[in-house]
């Protein structure tokens, strides 16, 4: 049963391909219905989803095999009267290849979980927030001439986190279901680094006795937030009216202003990008070869780049205060010379060491005290780590949106149904920040880890190396946002009331230029077939009150 999605009627804008054939139809006033694929749920989505199941179930499952000593342990005498807590498999691993593992478990298994799970219900949440009105308008009843039933979704990838439905809050799309969302998130994470724990074995350095334990505990807890992931996404799924899978911004601008009536074209503005209607810009504007930097146009970028560079500076203190606190020789603290970003073996004879800040506890981890750890790396990766990621993930997003928006420009025309690959075509960033964030989270894993009988150790050279890491990243996201976009078509980033107020026809593959041939007012707009482009060494300029085309309805 869909949620019920308030709709207001669909105001139909015309347009004029031809400024000297004034009654040209669109494909929208036509009859046809546009984008009408891709609106039932996609087979690689499924296939995503029903092996997140198959995966949490198997972890839970495995995780029981090992806790009733389905497996054989190999012999280690100081957790012989321990495999009925948390262990029971023990195995010996070379040097480095318990992290090599994990990170590799990370890439393929972890990160298509997490993938699916925000696909699916980010897509659930932001169509369920289009079909609810803007607080803004609301103010006013239905029958006042102000009130217009403007959409909450503002951008086709909805910068703002944890949005959540107004209307139905006790749902899978609820602030409750979107922050349980969240820390399952960070669950996932944190449970996929304590699989496999360190056995700290000082009496035998120099033989290859078993190093490293299954934890069941990590592999219960890993498949339960699966599994709750999985299910808050299914209900998603029979909740809610979810219009379309296809991820381009031009479907969205077109079933909010077309089909829902949750948009209406503003005439005028042409012409007009993101950057001139931040600023409530209404005149006229003349072309230019550049559009304004991201981090110009408008303050959501300023505030998610800030918060990366605050979560970096988080980081950077607390790799600072660990340091102070291993330097000054306080209790369990262990002082190196090592500056490894990973932690070297402790029982390596030839190891300078690692400075090591450990909270310990008597024997081997009791399950209080696996509880109590996951609890702190969940907190500090879920507040820096995967924080910085999703703010770096929304920026790619937004920028994405805007290199399928410059298409239109092209000499192909938009791309009407883009493959699931595509931003890794338009968009090479792509590339940087999907390979970034497992390693980054496996990062972490080597600044906060549990051993099996040693307890919570935080590594303060790891710190600073994620955190050098991630400077290189802002860096470069920041630079990003700081360069101008070489083109004259006026800039949206996916912003849908923006694009409404450029496209004045709509067509499956669409093509945007300069209409006004003839006229002395400029006028820019989209067609079926590529037009004469905007020439900026033209005097005339575009939009306004005194465009005629712009303010003439069919």
């Amino acid at each position: 049963m869909h949620e019920k999605c308030v709709v207001g009627s669909p105001k139909l804008y015309g347009s004029i391909s031809d400024p000297n054939q004034l009654g040209n139809k669109t494909d929208v006033e036509g009859g046809g219905v546009l984008f009408a694929e891709e609106r039932n749920l996609p087979k690689p989505v499924i296939a995503l989803l029903v092996f997140s199941v198959i995966s949490g179930a198997f972890c839970v499952v495995f995780g029981s095999l090992v806790r009733v000593r389905f497996f054989s342990p190999d012999p280690l005498t100081q957790f012989e009267a321990s495999y009925d807590l948390n262990y029971n498999i023990s195995f010996y691993l070379p040097p480095y290849s318990r992290e090599a593992i994990k990170l590799i478990f990370n890439v393929i298994f972890v990160k298509p979980c997490v993938s699916v799970f925000n696909r699916v219900h980010g897509t659930a949440t932001k169509w369920q927030v289009a079909c609810e009105n803007d607080p803004q308008t609301e103010r006013f009843p239905q029958d006042d001439p102000r009130y217009s039933p403007n959409t909450r979704l503002e951008f086709n990838s909805n910068p703002h986190f944890l949005v959540s439905s107004h209307y139905s809050i006790l749902g899978p799309t609820g602030l409750p279901a979107n922050i349980v969302m969240s820390v399952c998130l960070a669950i996932t994470y944190a449970a996929s680094q304590m699989v496999m724990l360190e056995v700290v074995n000082i009496e035998k350095p120099d033989e290859s006795v078993p190093n490293t334990v299954l934890s069941h505990f990590a592999l219960h807890i890993l498949g339960i937030v699966i599994l709750i992931q999985a299910f808050i996404s299914i209900w998603a799924l029979l909740r809610t009216d979810i219009k379309t899978w296809n991820q381009t911004p031009f479907v969205t601008a077109y079933i909010l202003s077309q089909e829902m009536g949750r948009m209406r074209k503003t005439p005028g503005r042409c012409m007009q990008s993101l950057y001139h209607r931040f600023r409530d810009s209404q005149g006229a504007v003349r072309p230019e070869n550049f559009q304004v930097s991201p981090w110009d146009t408008h303050p959501i970028f300023r505030v998610l780049i800030t918060r990366i560079w605050v979560m970096i500076g988080v980081g950077f203190y607390w790799g600072i205060l660990m340091f102070s606190i291993v330097e000054s020789g306080s209790p369990g603290t262990f002082r190196g010379k090592s500056w490894l970003p990973v932690a070297e073996p402790a029982n390596s004879t030839s190891s300078s060491g690692t400075n090591v800040f450990t909270l310990s506890w008597n024997g081997v981890a009791p399950s209080f005290g696996l509880f109590w750890g996951i609890a702190v790396i969940v907190g500090f990766q879920g507040g820096i780590i995967t924080t910085a990621m999703t703010c770096a993930q929304t920026i790619l997003d937004l920028v994405c949106d805007q290199r399928l928006w410059e298409e239109l420009y092209d000499v192909n025309g938009s791309d009407p149904k883009p493959h699931m690959l595509k931003k890794f075509t338009v968009c090479s960033h792509s590339y940087v920040i999907h390979l970034a964030d497992p390693f980054f989270h496996w990062g972490f894993g080597l600044v906060v880890g549990l051993s099996a009988n040693k307890g919570l150790q935080i590594l303060p050279v790891p710190i600073f190396w994620v955190s050098v890491a991630g400077v290189a990243g802002a860096i470069y996201v920041t630079y990003v946002l700081k360069v101008k976009i070489k083109t004259s078509l006026p800039a949206t980033f996916g912003h849908l009331q923006t694009m409404v107020d450029l496209i004045d026809e709509w067509h499956e593959k669409m093509y945007w230029g300069d209409k006004s041939i003839g006229y002395q007012q400029g006028h820019a707009g989209t067609s079926s077939s590529p037009y004469r482009v905007v020439r900026i060494m033209d005097s005339k300029s575009y939009g306004g009150q005194d465009c005629a085309i712009c303010h003439r309805r069919l």
